[in-house]
């Protein structure tokens, strides 16, 4: 498919530092290929950075909104974002990470809570072990996969918890 003009998207990133913390927004709008048509997409963030004492925290805000998902109603979701992170030692890092996301189009309205904690140890600073623990709460979204991939109807409420661990080496 060929694409009527050559400027079909466009987007902007700012970031300040401000006595030692920072500030990022972003935006961005494009057309992009939804099932052979070309539809509207905006997206827009907004992230602080700050840094207090051995701590680093990040509140952020992030919105998307689709026009004609899948053929049907305009997608809006909206994305609330809180992480702590603190550095007791120069080899640990812990984290809190809390996620809100907001999704409002016909059958995926809808809201997804999600609490994440983790602890990372560095043997050095290219090679760490990660273990973290995460709650997902669902409320609402009527869609679901089984286990051959195929949507199904879901349950109104759903909460699931993952445990993992990553060992990390990057050379």
């Amino acid at each position: 498919m060929k694409r009527q003009t050559k400027l079909a998207s466009y987007y902007a990133t700012l970031t300040l530092g401000i006595k030692g913390h920072f500030l990022g927004l972003h935006y961005r709008f494009a057309k992009e290929n939804q099932a052979g048509r070309d539809e509207d997409v905006q997206r827009f963030a907004i992230a602080p950075e700050l840094y207090i004492g051995p701590f680093v925290i990040t509140p952020a805000y992030f919105y998307a909104n689709f026009d004609n998902f899948g053929g049907g109603k305009d997608l809006e979701a909206n994305n609330f974002l809180a992480v702590v992170l603190y550095k007791p030692t120069n080899n640990i890092m812990l984290g809190l990470r809390g996620d809100y996301i907001d999704v409002e189009q016909g059958s995926l309205d809808g809201d997804v809570t999600a609490i994440t904690v983790n602890a990372t140890y560095y043997f050095l600073p290219n090679v760490y072990l990660i273990a973290e623990y995460r709650n997902i709460a669902h409320d609402d979204l009527d869609l679901d996969f089984d286990e051959g991939g195929d949507v199904t109807l879901a349950p109104d409420d759903r909460t699931e918890e993952k445990y993992r661990l990553f060992f990390v080496a990057v050379f």
